[in-house]
């Protein structure tokens, strides 16, 4: 994890670095900077929320990818089975507050 935020650092650095390299091109408006150049990383690392088994990558290398695209897919059998439970404990607290209420109704 620390290593993702020593190549974002790097690459913040860089950017300040070449926006100080050129000028601007349109001079009547000081807000707008132009500059050219290109940003290569070797290698990003990825990680999602939960751990799991990888089904299927959805992406090879090289390819542009934008913010919110799926990326690879993960195995939610396990997940899936803890939501169920955890839904059905729900039902069962619900169903014991529902004959609470009724026992306090009948008396």
């Amino acid at each position: 994890m620390k290593k993702n935020y020593v190549q974002l650092l790097f690459v913040a650095v860089f950017l300040l670095l070449l926006s100080a390299c050129g000028g601007t091109a349109d001079t009547s408006n000081p807000d707008v900077l132009e500059a050219s150049g290109n940003i290569s990383i070797d290698d990003l690392g990825v990680a999602s929320e939960v751990s799991g088994k990888v089904l299927s990558l959805e992406v090879e290398e090289g390819d542009w990818v934008e913010a919110g695209d799926v990326l690879f897919r993960l195995d939610d059998e396990i997940l899936q089975a803890q939501y169920d439970q955890a839904s059905a404990a729900v039902d069962v607290a619900q169903a014991t507050v529902d004959a609470a209420a009724a026992q306090v109704d009948s008396a």
